[in-house]
Parts: C-alpha cells; structure tokens; sequence
C-alpha cells in the first residue's frame, strides 16, 4: 500500500512539473503583451507619432479614463524615459541613413529601442549596415558628378536614388544629363493710370528703366504673347503668376495668359497673393483651372 501511495505521489509530483515547465515555455513564447482594450483613436495616432507604436492596455486606462489634449500627451510621452530613448534613435536614423523611420519604419526603429545598446553603438552598427553604405556611395555619385553633398539640403533626391536600386555608375550618368529647373514670377496686374504705370498701388517712376517692350498692359494678348516668347527664347521652365484673390480684372488677365499657353513648352501655376491680409476664397475662384 505504502509502495502504491509513493507510486501516485511521484506521478503527481512528475506530472506537475511537466505542466509548469509547459506554462513557463508558453510564457516565454508569447509577446510580452497583447493589447486586449481598444484605445482612442486620438490616443492611437499621438502614441504613432511619438513612440512608434500603439498604447498597451494600462496606457489606454490611464489616458482613455480622462480628459486629456494632445499637446499634454505628446510632451508627457516624449520626455519620458522611453520618448527620450525613441528621439535619440531617431535622429541617429537620420543622420546614418538620413530618412526618418517614422512611420514606415517603426518596427526597425522599436527593435534597436528596446535593446540594450547605448546610442553610439547603434550609430556604430547602423553605419556598418548594407543600407548605409548604399548612402554613402549614392553620396560620393553627388559629390563627383555634382560637385555637392546633397545630405541635409537635398536630402529627397538622395533618398530617391538610394532607393532606386540603379548601380552608382547610372545614377553618375542620369545626374549629369540633369539640368536644374528655371522659374520666373510672372504679375499680370501692370496698366496705365492717369498717366502712371504700376499695378493701381505702386508705380513706376517715370525715370525708371522701361521694359523691352515698353509700358504695356497686362491684358493685352499681344503683350502676353511677347512674354511667352521671352520666356521660352530664355530657356524657363515654369512660371509662377502671382494673383490677387481680390481683384477681379487680375483673375481676368490670369485667365487669359493661361489660354496663351496652349501649344507652348512652358508650364506654369498659381500663387495666391496677400494671403496674409484676405482670404484667400474668391467669387472667381471657382472657375480657375
């Protein structure tokens, strides 16, 4: 009896360090935590913006449960420990690799927060990585082909051709048939009035040097079709015309020079003028194109 009770109790003994040991390997395997309560969408997309990922469940209490604007959660996240650590990785990214991983790379940017590496050697092991050295050669391309660094001020065109998967002998070849683009500000406001020529608030003096083609008026087909010439015979590229948004004959002339442009290489847009006084809507503004 005695030797059947030692069976059992070694049985159970053995069976339930089984089960622990399988709920420590389940434990292990899982995330560390799964988010059960759906937060906010405003807790959501502050939480994007400034960590890089969702809010887990205790968070979503914490901020749901109560008030609260988005400035005082984003400053609360950002000088945290953990925002700190985010925005200290962060600008690593954008000087090794100089892009910003957020948002498109939020899994990458999370994997080297949550390691317990100090800052510099992340720097030291994103710039030993195949992605840095794609920059660095994209960079040298610039530098002999150009004769400048694009990082910093022309960033986006770097990052374009780093992504481009082009061998840095064609990038060299399809940056020197590049030429940089030409605009000039165009006004279609200039008239006579009483005897003065400007645009009804300024005018030119009468000593003033005169345009080639003389005091003209703005509206004038003739005029705008010397204008074009010019612009094409120079070699531009686009031109911006500057509008009033409150002067109706400025709309008008607008108008018109855009239907000059029919069959012309120069492209053109609008520039809304004296958006810092008016609004910038307009009884006309629904007709432009």
């Amino acid at each position: 009896m005695l030797r059947l009770i030692a069976v059992v109790l070694i049985a159970m003994a053995t069976l339930t360090a089984w089960c622990t040991r399988s709920l420590w390997r389940a434990e292990d395997a899982a995330p560390q935590e799964v988010a059960r309560i759906p937060p906010s969408e405003t807790l959501t997309s502050v939480f994007g913006d400034t960590l890089c990922r969702r809010p887990l469940d205790a968070e979503t209490v914490k901020w749901d449960s109560r008030p609260f604007t988005t400035s005082e959660l984003h400053a609360a996240l950002a000088l945290g420990p953990e925002g700190k650590r985010v925005g200290a990785v962060r600008q690593v990214y954008l000087k090794v690799l100089l892009r910003d991983p957020f948002p498109g790379d939020c899994e990458g940017l999370r994997q080297w927060v949550e390691r317990d590496l100090p800052v510099d050697e992340i720097e030291r092991r994103l710039a030993m990585s195949p992605e840095a050295q794609r920059v660095g050669q994209v960079r040298d391309v610039f530098v002999k082909t150009v004769g400048r660094d694009p990082a910093g001020w022309d960033t986006a065109s770097l990052r374009y051709w780093v992504e481009s998967g082009l061998p840095p002998g064609e990038i060299g070849a399809r940056l020197s048939s590049q030429r940089p683009l030409v605009g000039v500000y165009y006004f279609t406001w200039y008239k006579s009035i009483q005897g003065q020529w400007g645009n009804g608030a300024t005018f030119v003096g009468p000593n003033a040097p005169k345009p080639s083609i003389g005091w003209y008026e703005s509206e004038d087909p003739k005029v705008m079709d010397a204008h074009i010439r010019q612009m094409v015979d120079a070699g531009v590229d686009f031109v911006v015309v500057n509008l009033g948004p409150e002067t109706p004959w400025n709309w008008a002339n607008a108008h018109a020079f855009f239907g000059r442009l029919k069959g012309q290489p120069l492209k053109a847009v609008i520039m809304l003028d004296d958006l810092y006084m008016r609004c910038p809507r307009s009884r006309r503004a629904g007709s432009t194109r």
